[in-house]
């Protein structure tokens, strides 16, 4: 039979007939002697047993000698608890004080079996583990919190029905008890003094048959660990009653100092927290939420018409927006979709927002495997990409109403922080993996510009943004944990807007300022203002961003200088007199080029070039750097150029596959987008307004363009092939390539930005308008020639001239106030410009056009028509002079 770790409670087996001796020695003897008794009619049952055949007549008295058997374990089981019982009485009120108050008594008796039961605990888990396995699984349980109970009348009834239900074959009795009888060598009662092989053999042979009936039954207890121990004790089992009532006596346990087990968990709790939980492996479809063209219906036209062929853009105005996935993959923010860029390949990957609106920011996973990226709309969402993969694997909701300005990981990337943008400054840190949103506090009141988790201290944070920079704990408190935020002072230093920061391991922060010096912030205060010697600024321009590598402290401004500083001297510095500066001088410096606006900076992630920098140009550029500031570093490199900020003109070709376009960068770029590459650019000294490209009427080979700016300025430009082997830079244009723009005339026909420029169709006049309310007329050939200008209602959107096949040669002209202007083209022979460019007699007709929406009223006299589709035959009653206005499926006459 195999060995059982069971209630102690029925360990306890002996108690003297003769309650008046009180003596316990008595009572182990006329123990000894019932088990004595007890054994020899065990001996006689295995006997029987071994003789025994399958006649139905032998395997009832096998029974019945079972029946037995279990009975007169019960009484000494029952005599025992009393006996242990009157001794645990005996002993409280020894150990007990003077006062024997009943509360004393009762903690004493709970003290006194709580240590017995923690003994017979350690005592009793080596040799289950050795002799008992398979049952193990279904008879542990709460056996800890079961020790202490006492046995009760109503758990004897229940032992004895089980005997009684129990019908054992006599083949698995013997096998049952010859374990038991090998495994039970060793054993011992509790208390170390009822150790008689008869009674435990007596106890064996009941715990077979409550085996047999838990067999027969498929009754199942809970499983519980249990603790080994050199005594190895065994210990009888309890019955299903005294499991319950073990149960049902739990919270006593618990009040009486017993502590539960480590790691355990309500099997409700557990259920709740792993419902709680995503399962890794989810991923959403991504295909079903990113945003899509519209299409309307009934149109014929597919989803899919228009594709994505090649992106020139990036948006380098954004902070931090340069990050590396791989050795070779650097991802930023384009408009209304993230890119990934392979810097080998010039390979481009794409991924639409799932809002339709903008991306506000992003972020990499310290392991790389995933990316964020925060969105802009009305409530919008941060979503978790896998990389390589692509594929969307979390969505977070609600962090924020319109915008967010930045995201960050923490360093064991098990949590994200996301900030949020006009209206609600909104802070919030995430579980991303289990998309829960755990802290959030309004972080200020105005634009934040940046949150990070300290790299050294777990649950800090800090935020800056305009005229302030916060330091954020995660703190528990008493009502849980809370996010409690201590706004920087800056004192006497004058107030600034804060870009670059960085978290030192020693708890404090380093932060930039608007005019390029560095301040070291301890404690919510400044400790020290860093200067140059002499008084000069560290960079001039404010510091964009703060980078520690390898020991050393590195400073990118927006002067275009990277400088590194000794970050020992930083940490410790201190003002020798009032003027709270420090001056110190850096390490090392490279100036990355003329006209370079720092933003930000990533490290190479390959482990071969460890020297290797990206960094992010606000002026519109991507360069590859090398801080190695050794005899071989090499000069910058700029690996690929942008627009920065807005385009606000771009024109195609009529004749190639060349496409223009122009900004507030001041420069005009032309791409050829079958090659999906840059030809060439050139800047000026002012921002592109429009763009127009000669018609093959003028230019038969396509090569000329008219760029038109905010100076009212008027450019003419032609695109031609450079000589390869001519390596001279070509003047205002950045990088050498293929092409080049040359400059052939320049003229300045408006006041203030050129906003509109026209051909007509037969080639002859050249006419521009401005935001200066005036529309100038020009001649053309190989050399523009002005003829006039005309006033117009207001300023100038947008100019048209009127197609070959009509009778006059007129300009539509469309101004801002609502109002459009036909003029008749002017011959430049009938005007005297001598003393004025002011035409005076020129034909011209206006026609006003005004917005009635927020005048219409619906009228009495009116009929409404309703239909799930509305077309114009379903109105045929309706007046030729009646006017009707469709509004989704309701259609109004008005009369």
């Amino acid at each position: 039979m195999e060995e059982k770790v069971v209630d102690i409670k029925l360990a306890k087996t002996a108690k003297d007939d003769d309650k008046q001796a009180g003596s316990e020695n008595t009572n182990g003897e006329d123990l000894n002697s019932e088990k004595e008794d007890l054994s020899k009619d065990k001996n006689t049952s295995e006997e029987s047993l071994e003789n025994v055949t399958n006649d139905g007549d032998a395997t009832e008295q096998a029974n019945n000698n079972n029946d037995t058997l279990g009975s007169a374990a019960e009484e000494i089981t029952s005599e025992t608890n009393q006996d242990d019982s009157t001794s645990l009485e005996a002993n409280t009120n020894v150990n007990n004080s003077a006062d024997g108050e009943k509360n004393e008594n009762k903690e004493t008796e709970d003290s006194t079996a709580d240590q017995e039961n923690d003994q017979q605990e350690e005592e009793s888990r080596e040799p289950v583990a050795e002799s008992k396995q398979e049952q193990d699984k279904n008879t542990d349980g709460d056996k800890g919190k079961q020790e202490s109970v006492p046995a009760t009348e109503e758990d004897n009834k229940n032992t004895d029905e089980q005997q009684e239900q129990s019908n054992v074959s006599t083949t698995e009795a013997k096998n049952e008890e010859d374990k038991s009888t090998d495994g039970a060598d060793g054993g011992a009662f509790s208390k170390g003094q009822k150790s008689d092989s008869s009674a435990k053999d007596a106890i064996e042979l009941q715990e077979v048959q409550q085996e047999s009936f838990k067999e027969s039954t498929n009754f199942e207890e809970p499983i519980a660990e249990t603790k080994s121990s050199p005594a190895q004790e065994i210990v009888p089992e309890p019955s299903a009653g005294e499991a319950s009532t073990a149960a049902a006596t739990e919270g006593d346990l618990q009040k009486d100092d017993q502590q539960p087990d480590e790691g355990s968990v309500e099997p409700e709790e557990a259920r709740e927290q792993d419902e709680d939980k995503i399962p890794s492996q989810f991923y959403y479809d991504s295909s079903e939420l990113q945003s899509t063209a519209k299409v309307a219906e009934d149109s014929g036209l597919p989803l899919d018409l228009l594709k994505i062929h090649h992106s020139f853009g990036y948006d380098c105005l954004k902070h931090h927006n340069l990050l590396m996935l791989d050795a070779n993959t650097i991802i930023f923010i384009a408009g209304n979709m993230v890119q990934l860029l392979d810097i080998t390949t010039n390979e481009q990957k794409y991924i639409r927002s799932t809002s339709g609106g903008g991306i506000g920011a992003i972020a990499v996973h310290p392991s790389g495997k995933y990316f964020a990226v925060a969105e802009k709309g009305v409530m919008p969402n941060i979503n978790i990409y896998e990389f390589p993969s692509l594929k969307l694997y979390r969505i977070l909701r609600e962090g924020t109403e319109t915008a967010y300005a930045h995201i960050d990981f923490n360093p064991s990337g098990s949590l994200l922080a996301s900030v949020g943008s006009s209206p609600d400054f909104m802070l919030t840190v995430w579980n991303w993996a289990d998309e829960v949103i755990m802290l959030r506090s309004k972080a200020f009141s105005q634009d934040v510009f940046r949150v990070t988790f300290s790299p050294d201290n777990e649950g800090q944070l800090t935020t800056s943004g305009i005229g302030h920079i916060r330091f954020w704990k995660m703190a528990h408190t008493f009502t849980g944990l809370k996010l409690q935020g201590q706004l920087g002072k800056f004192g006497r230093t004058a107030i600034s807007d804060i870009r670059g920061y960085i978290e030192l391991p020693d708890g404090k922060v380093l932060s930039g300022t608007e005019w390029g010096n560095m301040l070291l912030w301890d404690g919510g205060l400044i400790k020290v203002e860093i200067a140059r010697k002499h008084k000069k600024n560290c960079h001039t321009g404010p510091i964009e961003q703060f980078v520690m590598d390898e020991g050393e402290l590195i400073t990118i401004g927006a002067d275009g200088f990277i400088r590194v500083w000794d970050f020992e001297s930083i940490d410790t510095a201190d003002s020798h007199d009032d003027s709270g500066i420090f001056e110190m001088e850096p390490m090392n410096e490279l100036k990355v080029g003329n006209g370079v606006h720092l933003r930000s900076m990533i490290k190479s992630v390959d482990p071969e070039a460890q020297s290797i920098w990206f960094a992010q140009d606000a002026n519109g550029a991507i360069w590859k750097l090398d801080l190695s500031f050794s005899h071989t570093t090499k000069d910058p490199d700029q690996l690929f150029s942008f627009h920065s900020g807005v385009i606000t003109e771009a024109v195609s070709s009529g004749v190639s596959q060349l496409v223009a376009t122009t900004g507030d960068d001041c420069t005009v770029r032309v791409y050829d987008y079958s090659s999906k590459s840059k030809l060439c650019q050139t800047r000026f000294n002012s921002g592109g307004t429009s763009l127009l490209w000669i018609p093959d009427i003028i230019d038969p080979k396509g090569r000329t363009i008219l760029a038109g700016f905010e100076d009212g300025v008027v450019r003419v430009l032609t695109v031609s092939k450079r000589d390869p082997n001519d390596t001279t830079p070509v003047k205002r244009q950045s990088i050498v390539t293929n092409a080049q723009l040359l400059l052939k005339q320049a003229f300045k026909p408006q006041s203030s930005k050129v906003t509109s420029m026209a051909i007509d169709s037969k080639g002859e006049f050249l006419s521009t308008g401005g935001s200066d309310s005036t529309v100038f007329f020009m001649t053309v050939g190989d050399v523009y020639k002005p003829i006039g200008f005309v006033d117009v209602p207001g300023p100038v959107t947008h100019l048209t001239w009127s197609p070959p096949h009509f009778d006059k040669n007129t300009l539509l002209v469309f101004c801002a106030n609502g109002e459009v202007v036909e003029i008749e083209a002017p011959d430049s022979d009938t005007y005297d410009t001598s003393k004025t460019f002011r035409l005076k007699n020129v034909k011209m007709r206006n026609a006003t056009f005004k917005s009635v929406k927020s005048k219409l009223r619906v009228r009495h006299n009116f009929f409404m028509y309703e239909s799930n589709r509305m077309s114009f035959t379903d109105i045929e009653g309706v007046n030729k002079g009646s006017r009707v206005k469709y509004l989704g499926n309701r259609t109004l006459r008005f009369g």
